[in-house]
């Protein structure tokens, strides 16, 4: 791909690249995705200072500059998580600071918790591009069990400050746009989804007919991936299909008790380096999410699911079960995911693999074809060309 020409009016301009890990804690996914974008935009004519609070430097080539930062302490009441959320932001804009003073882009990746592009925005007069992958910070929060309605209008005000000071708000799916034009009354509010990066040899074996199927999740242990759900699904499913449990979360030692066994077995926490090891002989990859919970029933699911883009780059097509948006009917109508409603229709999917290995290996070879389309070198392309405009 040719590397795009940097605007004329900004040769080889500096991107101060702003992006802490969650409000509740260390995002290896955050950091992955970080560095990938980053390292696209290095290829397409900018110059990027990264800004991070995460652990995975390794994955930072020359051209970075990395700290690491604190993260807020999340005991205690509401009113004591805010103040350290508080401190942590203050820590942060010192930090960033001498990294973003050479600047001619701010911009800030969503972390649920950070105004500090804001803060920066205001003190260097220095246009900020704000992309909000998920959901705001305010309403991580409510994710997150923070009842304190003082705390919700404070960070939902900030939010809003910050969204409209932006030159440009990036978000990933149309959903997203439109709950955001219309919750905050912007308009400057461009859709680029994220990327990934494809796995060398991740193209899938021929099946066997009648051979077991092996899934695998990968992300977060918790409540709201709805990952007891898929536990107790495949804990049925036993002699027909074998599940791997790819990651770490709050839920993990209990649902590790209940559900080891019964062909489902936790991996816990991978190094980046070594997931494709894990992966690299899996069929399917399957995500949930808690269609219950506040965030789901006020708004349905909205937000780019980063797993339709993780597995396909293994060469996996994805089952969901129970929800689609706009991304996963794409990945629906490629060929590359199914969606199922509960464990008769995951089993019956199942049953239709094992039957026909020819059908599975073509929504593999669709998997990878979306894992092309959204490569990195694209979600770069669609960035640069909102800095061009707004700037």
């Amino acid at each position: 791909m040719t590397a795009r020409t940097a605007p004329t009016n900004l040769a080889k301009p500096i991107i101060a690249y702003i992006s802490w890990d969650s409000f509740y804690g260390r995002s290896k996914a955050a950091d992955v995705h970080t560095s990938q974008l980053a390292q696209a935009l290095l290829r397409h004519d900018y110059e990027v200072n990264v800004i991070m609070s995460g652990q995975n430097t390794m994955h930072f080539t020359a051209g970075y500059h990395s700290i690491i930062a604190e993260t807020p302490d999340i005991t205690g009441n509401p009113l004591t998580k805010f103040v350290s959320l508080i401190r942590k932001n203050w820590r942060l804009y010192n930090q960033t600071l001498k990294y973003s003073r050479d600047a001619q882009i701010l911009y800030e990746r969503h972390n649920s918790g950070s105004v500090v592009g804001l803060a920066l925005s205001l003190r260097l007069h220095k246009p900020l591009y704000y992309e909000l992958n998920t959901i705001t910070a305010a309403e991580a929060l409510i994710m997150h069990g923070v009842r304190n309605r003082f705390v919700y209008v404070a960070l939902d005000l900030l939010v809003a400050i910050e969204l409209r000071r932006a030159k440009a708000v990036i978000v990933q799916t149309e959903e997203l746009k439109e709950i955001v034009e219309g919750r905050y009354r912007i308009h400057n509010v461009y859709v680029v989804p994220n990327g990934t990066e494809a796995h060398e040899g991740s193209r899938r074996r021929p099946r066997k007919r009648n051979e077991v199927i092996k899934a695998t999740y990968l992300g977060t242990v918790d409540a709201y991936h709805d990952i007891d759900k898929i536990l107790a699904m495949f804990a049925n499913l036993e002699h027909i299909a074998e599940l791997r449990v790819v990651g770490d979360g709050p839920e993990l030692a209990k649902l590790k008790k209940k559900y080891e066994g019964a062909g489902i077995e936790f991996y816990g926490v991978v190094p980046h380096d070594e997931v494709f090891t894990v992966m690299g002989d899996s069929d399917i990859g399957i995500a949930a999410y808690n269609t219950q919970s506040e965030l789901f029933r006020k708004y349905g699911f909205y937000f780019c699911p980063l797993k339709l883009l993780e597995y396909a780059a293994f060469g996996m097509p994805t089952v969901f079960v129970g929800w689609r948006n706009s991304f996963v009917s794409e990945f629906e109508r490629a060929g590359a995911c199914v969606v199922v409603e509960g464990s008769d229709g995951l089993r019956e999917v199942i049953r239709q693999f094992i039957d026909c290995p020819s059908r599975l290996l073509a929504m593999s070879e669709a998997a990878s074809a979306m894992a092309r389309k959204y490569s990195w070198d694209e979600a770069a392309r669609k960035t640069a060309a909102v800095f061009e405009e707004r700037s």
